[in-house]
């Protein structure tokens, strides 16, 4: 919470790049960008020794990236290796390859979050805008995993989905609020296409306005439901969202992507929570400055190095991630940062809510009814 560039703290979350290899090709990936490399390996179990100190002092540790984490031959043993230091383990899947033999090894009482990547709720749709994965297979998998989670009466994994807003599936959220309630889950993650300067094709691309106003039109459906949607402007700049916001309540509060203003009086200096509480470690080892402009961010200030060859704090704190936070905290965020979205204002209060948000979060998942509705879960 203190303004500083040289942390005295470890991160709060630690999102491991598990692997760079998918089965199958959706058209609004990053994969398919030039300036982006794939399939260029992943992170095993000896790759993370390292890290297992700062596993325990972690609240939460992701294994994401630009690959399908079931790939992975030793993704169990990397999930037992987390555990065992206390951390909630994190993953985010297509649900391809979540056979019977992957879904026994997930239920239990191990806290754990698995995040389905589903865009679509309609068969048509979601085998357009997710090529090579079939919808009714993908749904059969969850189902079998919901149904032993029910069958053994085990709280664990906790499930979400991540839901990409693009062209195409704007008019979908309801579909997707429906699986979300067949499946007990009461949490999506929506998000807007990330494009970079060379993304090939970005007529799927879509405004934040776009996203939150379609968002807050299914918000009664979503209430109703007991889903929760939490909402991240990806492809939008610092300068928009700022202006966006400032146009007053054009949505619905619920949607906001920030609790306070971005431009706040008599503050100077700028935030990320990418480098003051999350580690991002990429599938070569390498110690990312963040998930989003990183290539951009280490062609300007050189690259950090890799956890298999130096301690974790000595990367933490590297010289070049503590310049970088620096130059936040003077108010002189380089263009690489301004283009993002999770970029704001420094504030005690901010980081303050931030840390109570980090902390309720896994707790948040568990959806508590809301206090202006009736029992039938029809609005107030």
């Amino acid at each position: 919470m203190l303004p500083r560039a040289r942390l005295w703290a470890r991160p709060l979350r630690i999102h491991l790049a598990i692997n760079d290899y998918c089965n199958i090709r959706c058209p609004h990936c990053l994969r398919h960008t030039p300036s982006v490399p794939v399939n260029r390996g992943g992170l095993s179990v000896a790759d993370l020794r390292r890290l297992v100190p700062w596993f325990r002092s972690a609240h939460f540790v992701a294994l994401a990236g630009l690959g399908e984490p079931f790939i992975q031959k030793d993704l169990f043993d990397v999930i037992g290796m987390i555990h065992a230091e206390g951390a909630a383990v994190s993953i985010i899947t297509n649900g391809t390859l979540l056979d019977e033999k992957a879904a026994r090894k997930l239920v239990g009482h191990k806290l754990t979050v698995v995040n389905f990547s589903i865009d679509a709720g309609t068969r048509e749709v979601f085998n357009r805008v997710r090529l090579g994965a079939d919808f009714d297979k993908v749904v059969a998998n969850i189902d079998r995993l919901v149904e032993l989670k029910r069958r053994l009466n085990v709280p664990f994994p906790v499930m979400a989905i991540n839901m990409t807003l693009m062209r195409d599936t704007l008019a979908e959220i309801e579909a997707v609020i429906d699986l979300a309630a067949r499946w007990d889950i009461h949490l999506i993650n929506a998000q807007t296409v990330m494009s970079l300067k060379d993304t090939p094709d970005r007529s799927q691309d879509v405004t934040n306005l776009e996203a939150q106003e379609a968002l807050a039109r299914a918000e009664p459906y979503a209430r109703r439901a007991w889903v929760e949607i939490r909402y991240l402007p990806l492809s939008s700049d610092f300068e928009t969202l700022a202006k966006d916001e400032e146009q007053g309540d054009l949505y619905a509060p619920g949607y906001r992507y920030r609790k306070t203003a971005r431009k706040q009086p008599g503050v100077k200096g700028f935030y990320c929570p990418s480098l003051w509480n999350q580690m991002y470690v990429g599938v070569d080892g390498h110690m990312m400055y963040c998930c989003m402009a990183d290539a951009e961010l280490r062609e300007r200030f050189g690259p950090i190095g890799r956890i298999q060859d130096a301690d974790p704090g000595d990367l933490w704190n590297h010289e070049k991630v503590v310049n970088l936070r620096r130059s936040l905290l003077q108010g002189n965020p380089p263009e690489e940062c301004r283009k993002c979205y999770a970029l704001e204002q420094f504030g005690r209060r901010k980081t303050a809510s931030m840390w109570r948000t980090e902390f309720t979060s896994l707790k948040g998942t568990f959806y508590r009814k809301p206090e202006d509705a009736t029992e039938d879960g029809d609005e107030a």
